[in-house]
């Protein structure tokens, strides 16, 4: 087996992965699983950005965006997404125009709303226009985060439906 430094966003950190050494031409990506549990998270709050990318990093490859547009951009760059994860309240677009545009772009990522605006037309309008899975508030328990993501995975994959073949990222 050959050991592989995998890059972080900080200098000198980074994550030991392990690579068969008959299989050179995996080195230049992640294994079909990891890929498929890729997460988007768009907010606004760097801070929050910051917490969650950290607490959730483990379990799942996270990518973030400081906006929806920033978000598009990143789908474009790095996409697809299994899951995408938006704020509601963002400067420019807010989190149901983006991920309608996520809806229209890559239907088949699973789409979440993560947001501090409780009111009924936000949750109709984040399910009817983009097609959210899931609706969380804020502040959302770690747990109940990870578990709606690890929902969203199964759906992404089509885990929650008898008979159906998974999905797979392009």
């Amino acid at each position: 087996m050959l050991y592989r430094r995998r890059q972080s966003a900080l200098p000198g950190c980074g994550r030991l992965e392990l690579q068969p050494k008959f299989a050179p031409f995996r080195m230049q990506s992640f294994s079909e699983d990891a890929m498929n549990r890729r997460v988007l998270i768009v907010d606004d709050d760097a801070n929050l950005i910051a917490s969650l990318k950290r607490r959730l990093g483990r379990r799942f490859e996270v990518s973030t965006a400081l906006s929806g547009e920033a978000g598009l951009e990143v789908l474009q760059t790095e996409g697809p997404f299994a899951v995408v994860i938006s704020d509601q309240r963002m400067t420019h677009m807010d989190g149901i125009r983006f991920l309608a545009e996520v809806k229209r772009l890559y239907p088949d990522s699973v789409r979440m709303m993560l947001t501090g605006n409780i009111d009924l037309k936000t949750a109709v309008d984040a399910i009817n226009e983009a097609g959210a899975f899931r609706f969380l508030t804020k502040p959302c328990a770690i747990e109940d985060l990870v578990q709606a993501i690890e929902d969203g995975l199964k759906t992404f994959h089509g885990e929650d439906k008898p008979g159906l073949a998974p999905r797979r990222a392009a």
